[in-house]
């Protein structure tokens, strides 16, 4: 707190209005902080305020970007950051288990949060590939070929998930791209 007995009033007054900047400069610092810690608090509150700004965001959605690039604005940075290694490496040819556990590794390295997105993104990924494959299922093996490859698919996910979580270093996953094919 600052003494003003012994100011001039000019001084008194620039004092005060730096306290004054100060405090506006602080309380816009707590409110950008407040949904994340919020998010971190109170997951139900969060997830019911994330509800809001997505059901916000849905009524100004436009067909001109796909689904899931929309939805990315939405995600934690590790989960935005694990869309474009998928997006990268879709055109590699690298087994399909060791590209499903990077990115999934990729994207559990930001925290809760970021794992559990990047397990449903994947389930939702299954969900959409089963569908697909299910339309003409002799192309594939068989409904039973590809429920079996769904299921791996899941599997690798939630491996990859749990190895990203737990091992939070910066190019950590880079080993599941180093395996000979």
């Amino acid at each position: 707190m600052t003494d003003y007995r012994n100011m001039t009033l000019r001084e008194e007054l620039e004092a005060r209005f730096e306290e004054y900047e100060e405090k506006q400069r602080l309380q816009e610092m707590l409110s950008k902080a407040a949904p994340y810690l919020e998010s971190r608090l109170n997951p139900l509150a969060a997830a019911y305020r994330g509800g809001e700004i997505l059901g916000a965001a849905a009524a100004n959605y436009r067909n001109s970007q796909s689904f899931e690039n929309f939805m990315m604005n939405y995600m934690e940075p590790s989960v935005q950051e694990a869309w474009r290694e998928s997006c990268r490496l879709t055109p590699i040819r690298i087994p399909d288990d060791n590209k499903h556990m990077y990115v999934s590794c990729v994207g559990a390295q930001g925290g809760r949060l970021a794992a559990a997105e990047t397990f449903a993104g994947g389930v939702w990924k299954e969900i959409k590939d089963y569908r697909r494959k299910m339309k003409n299922p002799n192309r594939y093996g068989g409904e039973e070929a590809i429920k079996i490859d769904c299921i791996k698919d899941l599997e690798n996910d939630y491996y990859g998930v749990k190895d990203g979580y737990t091992h939070r270093e910066p190019g950590y996953c880079n080993y599941l791209l180093n395996i000979k094919y």
